[in-house]
């Protein structure tokens, strides 16, 4: 009896020891096991939320480059209009994205809203008005035709009814007719002084007319008060 009861509790003795053992090596067996399982998922999550930064990033841009292309899609309406657009392409540029495509489409805004500004600023200055028609051109154009027919006249009648239009230029027949028969500098010569009525009547009996229309002075109608020609 005494040696079945020290073998029982050796047996005892044997079997905790025979558990402390089995822990232990399932301790070294599952110990590393569940190490790797945890790294593995901190890998997983960083790369998943990697994956979701890239694509906010990439969502980011996209809006970025539809935003730059809006501010490009329609001619600016005003200058309000003009520095509100160069307002946002400042901040967008501020953001200093590094994507290619972001860039160039920056480049293009600035061109474009450079150039729209250019516009506006030309459309805003004052536009030269174009200078009044001088009175006295076409009124020289008229006389050199109205000598031209009393000259080339083929018959009295017609001559007078030429001088009669012609005259309807001159505030009256006693005008001044100057005929400068030299030049030099400033320095002019003339022929002995005439009156419109009898110029007119000499071209009607020269049947030639061999002067050239120079200045002319007008009063406040608009008829001629002093003719100049010249002989060439």
């Amino acid at each position: 009896m005494r040696n079945r009861s020290v073998l029982f509790r050796l047996s005892g003795s044997g079997m905790r020891m025979l558990g402390i053992a089995f822990m232990a090596g399932a301790l070294l067996l599952t110990g590393p096991v569940g190490c790797r399982s945890k790294k593995k998922l901190a890998e997983e999550q960083a790369r998943a939320e990697a994956e979701a930064r890239m694509r906010e990033q990439q969502e980011r841009i996209n809006a970025l480059k539809a935003e730059l292309e809006t501010l490009m899609a329609t001619p600016v309406r005003d200058l309000a209009d003009l520095e509100a657009r160069e307002r946002r392409l400042a901040e967008i540029k501020a953001l200093n994205i590094g994507d290619t495509s972001v860039q160039v489409l920056i480049r293009k805004a600035e061109t474009f809203l450079s150039q729209e500004r250019a516009r506006l600023e030309a459309a805003a200055r004052p536009q030269p008005q174009p200078e009044a028609p001088d009175p006295a051109v076409k009124l020289k154009a008229d006389l050199e035709q109205a000598f031209s027919r009393i000259a080339s006249a083929s018959s009295v009648e017609q001559a007078n009814q030429a001088i009669a239009q012609a005259q309807a230029l001159f505030a009256s027949s006693e005008t001044p007719v100057l005929i400068v028969i030299s030049q030099s500098g400033e320095i002019k010569d003339y022929d002995r002084p005439t009156t419109a009525g009898r110029y007119l009547n000499y071209l009607k009996d020269q049947r030639r007319n061999p002067n050239k229309v120079g200045s002319v002075l007008l009063d406040a109608s608009g008829k001629i008060r002093e003719l100049e020609l010249v002989k060439p």
